[in-house]
């Protein structure tokens, strides 16, 4: 937790992840995420396997065609290299799965590659957990 003693501002951290990072006064951040075209094949072909396991899914046919078209958004995002956009879209699928019940960890077919894809645009495992 920051600390602010006379002006200085002390952290106690164990581990730190972030694209970017500011700290102190008036201090500025800022992360351009670009995506290249062996990354955007690279989704793409993940997609698709996530896209045969969400099929598999032992769930009702309307999560599977909200996780479908969350999936389809994504990778249009991607195509179009609006990585934010793309993010919120596995997020949702995410979210969709587990409010339909799915434990996505144990869907080992699905799990590795929606976490690969997330990696891709800078999600980790707990977006799907």
């Amino acid at each position: 937790m920051p600390k602010k003693n006379s002006g200085d501002i002390n952290f106690n951290v164990t581990t730190l992840s972030a694209d970017a990072l500011a700290v102190g006064d008036h201090a500025r951040a800022t992360s351009i995420r670009t995506i290249d075209r062996q990354t955007i094949d690279e989704f793409v072909r993940l997609s698709g396997q996530v896209s045969q396991a969400l099929d598999g899914l032992n769930v009702d046919a309307s999560s599977k065609a909200q996780a479908q078209t969350y999936l389809a958004e994504a990778n249009n995002a991607v195509q179009h290299a609006d990585i934010p956009r793309a993010k919120s879209a596995l997020e949702r699928i995410g979210d969709a799965l587990k409010q339909a019940g799915v434990i996505v960890k144990e869907a080992v077919d699905l799990s590795g590659p929606l976490v690969k894809l997330g990696g891709l645009v800078g999600l980790g495992l707990q977006a799907f957990l």
